[in-house]
């Protein structure tokens, strides 16, 4: 081990094991994944009682085993549905799943570090991530960003490793990347056309367009995503209606100028942290670090890549008028890190990057505490139960009791209405009856009025009337419905307890 007062000397992944064996960054980055899956995992499962929102839409739709769902397509929520085979109606699984996803990307951020910087700039460029609320804050919420981000940052690995390494299965490894990710989320468009101008432009690219690289991976990318978009044509493009549908359709010419602005500062927000970390022990004053040949092109093809899409997604907006939401940037920003340090690699010493791998830690540690106190708390001092703390199996308990009441014990099939109370219920059911969402058939291919009028169901809303739907017209499509008195559920809490109230109606089978 160096000394602390000693500049760290830069150590290639192509080194002796021995040099491996000697470097102890490696076993600290062991350490620092294995802690974060553990803590961001363990935290929200105690200080949540039912799981999140989107969550939920990913359970309840994985349930059908679709090759598309209205809004995305279907790798999260196959993955959803496959920890619900594996462990039952468990939380934690959701978000060790997430972390998972996390880890990969730390794993993939690192990998790609190691090659071009020192062991020391390599680990903080990874820990620097606990900054990013993206990698952090937002992870326990399952959705398609969740296993967008470890595809899209492995993709981007691949190809790097096959520019400089040439071996041609690396590029099948970012086909493959790319088509995963193009599976749970279409925004990887913004990365493959990043990806295809820097190997079309920069000078120490162009050449692979003369190998069977570049076309095999996008051959294999195209293969991994063939049978979703042989999907679309038959179900009526409902990914591409919704991408669709959140144009402004009269918009003010304000949204492409505002929109974008949004994004840009929601991005800047995410990311700030990092360069402020790094400061607050290097100092505040940044110099441009020379690069050699190698680092050169790893600098261009990281600025690349890490800048391009967030601003092909702004130009869209300016052009548009389109809202980016802020998550849409969840996947862009894990070699960001990276791409500092190769920028403007501080030449400190060992005992300063451990002490900027320390302050990472406490951030991350800070950001884990923040979480589980307003996950569990802030429910309390609102008076007003947040949704992660609505007690989703008592809900499906009572809804099952009511059901076999009112039809003798026939079993519950379908269960409609608000979409999340109705995959809520669903899930923290044994049976894991289907959700018909908001009684949307265009939402759920899978049911319709005349199944929900064949098997019966329950409708479940919150507020004295159905925000789905006027209940005249819930009338006229099920004659046979009734409602229920309303159910309250308790919400026990530390400092007072809570309750929430659920309104519910009946639809009997036909012919009971």
């Amino acid at each position: 081990m160096l000394p602390e007062n000693e500049s760290p000397p830069p150590v290639s992944v192509t080194s002796s094991k021995n040099t491996w064996v000697r470097d102890p960054t490696i076993y600290f980055f062991g350490m620092f994944v294995i802690l974060h899956v553990v803590g961001w995992t363990i935290v929200p499962a105690l200080a949540q009682r039912s799981l999140p929102f989107d969550t939920i839409e990913m359970l309840y739709w994985g349930h059908e085993w679709q090759w598309g769902y209205y809004k995305h397509p279907p790798l999260p929520a196959w993955i959803a549905e496959g920890c619900w085979l594996l462990f039952g109606g468990a939380d934690w699984p959701l978000y060790f799943c997430s972390q998972i996803c996390v880890a990969l990307c730390f794993i993939a951020a690192w990998r790609f570090a190691r090659e071009i910087l020192s062991p020391w700039p390599a680990l903080v460029s990874v820990m620097l991530l606990e900054l990013c609320p993206y990698l952090n804050f937002t992870t326990p919420q399952w959705n398609n960003n969740g296993p967008t981000k470890p595809a899209w940052a492995f993709a981007i690995l691949f190809v790097y490793l096959a520019l400089t390494r040439r071996r041609p299965w690396l590029w099948v490894g970012a086909g493959v990347s790319l088509g995963l990710a193009m599976l749970a989320k279409y925004d990887v468009l913004l990365l493959i056309v990043s990806l295809t101008g820097f190997l079309a432009i920069h000078p120490t690219a162009r050449w692979v367009w003369r190998t069977p690289g570049p076309y095999a991976m996008f051959c294999v990318a195209g293969c991994v995503v063939a049978p979703h978009l042989a999907w679309l044509p038959g179900a009526d493009n409902p990914t591409l209606s919704y991408l669709s549908s959140r144009l402004p359709e009269q918009g003010s010419w304000t949204d492409h100028i505002l929109h974008p602005l949004e994004f840009l500062a929601s991005q800047t927000g995410a990311v700030i942290g990092i360069p402020l970390l790094i400061s607050s022990v290097f100092g505040w004053k940044w110099h441009r670090k020379p690069a050699e040949d190698s680092r050169a092109v790893a600098r261009d093809y990281l600025l690349c890549v890490v800048f391009g899409p967030p601003l092909l997604a702004i130009s869209v907006s300016i052009f548009t008028g389109l809202y980016l939401v802020a998550l849409w940037g969840s996947a862009m920003w894990t070699f960001f890190g990276v791409l500092l340090m190769v920028l403007f690699e501080p030449a400190g010493t060992v005992g300063q990057y451990r002490q900027l791998a320390r302050r990472c830690i406490a951030w991350g540690a800070i950001f884990l505490a923040a979480f589980g106190i307003a996950k569990a708390f802030h429910g309390e001092l609102k008076g007003v139960p947040r949704r992660v703390q609505y007690p989703g199996r008592a809900l499906a308990n009572e809804v099952d009791r009511r059901w076999s009441l009112a039809v003798n014990d026939q079993p519950l099939q379908l269960i409609g209405g608000d979409w999340w109370l109705a995959g809520l219920a669903s899930f923290y059911d044994p049976q894991r009856p289907h959700v018909y969402p908001e009684l949307q058939p265009s939402w759920a291919p899978w049911t319709d009025d005349q199944m929900m009028k064949q098997h019966g169901g329950v409708l479940l809303w919150l507020g004295p009337k159905p925000q789905f739907a006027d209940w005249e017209n819930i009338e006229k499509r099920f004659p046979q419905v009734r409602k229920e008195p309303p159910m309250i559920l308790p919400v026990p809490g530390v400092f007072r307890d809570l309750s929430v109230c659920i309104h519910m109606a009946i639809i009997p089978p036909s012919g009971s």
